[in-house]
């Protein structure tokens, strides 16, 4: 009876290893006390403001800011994520699809390896929050799908790397 029980008991707490370490204290933060930061792996016309987690961790919850216009060229990242948009409008295109149209409020869900473009449409920017379901990581990848470097998938779009994101902890 004790083996089945902690068989048991194993079994249930699978999910939770899976889903990541939870914090084991509530954060409530303000959109406007926000720390944002930029990316090397980002084009610089976005920021990055991590809200829980640790972004080369197992999963991570970032606020991204992109200025009007900004395009964040095709990628697809490791781990699935969902992003969520906050303020703006933008349009979201994947590879032998029509442009998709996203407005405030709007959500986007990609599985791993999925690969995606976004450009900011709104003339104030965009902010939107993304769940992070393993590392954060950027491959860009050309008209192909071959993998390129992140300066030369952001030239074809007259932008350039940002900085570092430091993760929170």
């Amino acid at each position: 009876m004790l083996i089945k029980v902690r068989l048991l008991v194993a079994l249930l707490c699978i999910p939770a290893f899976a889903m990541g370490q939870q914090p084991a204290e509530p954060i409530i933060k303000s959109l406007q006390d926000a720390e944002f930061n930029s990316s090397a792996s980002l084009p610089d016309c976005v920021s990055v403001a991590v809200e829980q987690g640790d972004v080369k961790g197992s999963r991570s919850v970032i606020l991204l800011k992109t200025a009007s216009g900004c395009v964040i060229p095709m990628h697809w990242h490791s781990s699935a994520e969902e992003v969520s948009l906050l303020r703006g409008s933008g349009q979201v295109t994947m590879p032998g699809e029509k442009p998709q149209a996203i407005d405030s409020g709007g959500y986007m869900y990609f599985p791993a390896k999925h690969t995606h473009q976004f450009v900011c449409r709104d003339a104030n920017g965009c902010i939107g929050r993304r769940i992070n379901y393993g590392p954060l990581d950027v491959h860009y990848v050309d008209a192909a799908g071959n993998e390129i470097s992140p300066d030369k998938a952001m030239a074809a779009f007259n932008e350039r790397p940002g900085g570092t994101v430091a993760a929170q902890k």
